[in-house]
């Protein structure tokens, strides 16, 4: 016993953009495509169900091919710091994020480089709090084993002079012991899990880019 399918653009995916009528299906597979009085005729005595997809479109599958489809979202609504040749590009993008930022928003950013940079630099909480001085900020390496934080990301996670190194990461502090706002691994996770939690507008709003 089967389904028959009928009513809307109907993709067989043979050859680009071939659509049919109707197809027939038992259980998970494809039996027979065509016309949906064919197929009413072939298979009357097995059509146990007649689905009307009323304009719908229908495609006969899906191959996951691993796409990471929040994340590639992320990464467009994200600031984009992998095309810096230099601290002072990656300095300018900053500015130009932060003047659009409403009050409380996170400044995102990844892929920064510092081997590319002239200088090599990696910049200074202090640095970035001139930038950013009032909304939270992390900035992922490219690697994603280091990230860049201002003051108001490091208070958010509770991340003082005091604070200790956490497992499997590294707090880099100056000579006086303060932190200077440069992470390694599990200590920039520690500042990535006091963001603001996912909600459904979240999804919504990056799956909408694709």
């Amino acid at each position: 016993m089967g389904t028959l399918w009928h009513g809307g653009t109907i993709y067989t995916m043979k050859r680009e953009n071939e659509t049919i009528e109707a197809v027939y299906t038992e259980e998970e597979n494809i039996i027979m495509t065509g016309s949906k009085e064919e197929l009413e005729k072939r298979y009357a005595d097995r059509i146990k169900h007649v689905e009307n997809l009323e304009g719908a479109v229908l495609y006969p599958g899906f191959t996951d091919s691993h796409l990471h489809m929040i994340g590639l979202g992320e990464t467009m609504l994200t600031m984009d710091l992998s095309t810096c040749e230099t601290a002072e590009e990656m300095q300018e993008l900053i500015a130009i994020k932060a003047g659009r930022l409403e009050a409380g928003e996170w400044l995102i950013g990844e892929g920064w480089n510092e081997n590319k940079f002239p200088d090599r630099k990696i910049f200074h909480r202090q640095e970035l709090d001139q930038l950013v001085p009032d909304n939270p900020m992390i900035l992922t390496r490219v690697c994603r084993h280091a990230a860049l934080a201002n003051t108001q990301a490091l208070q958010k996670a509770s991340i003082t002079k005091e604070t200790p190194d956490p497992p499997g990461g590294m707090i880099v502090k100056d000579n006086e012991g303060i932190p200077t706002g440069y992470l390694l691994d599990q200590a920039a996770d520690t500042v990535k899990e006091v963001m603001p939690p996912v909600t459904k507008e979240y999804l919504e709003k990056h799956l909408r880019l694709q």
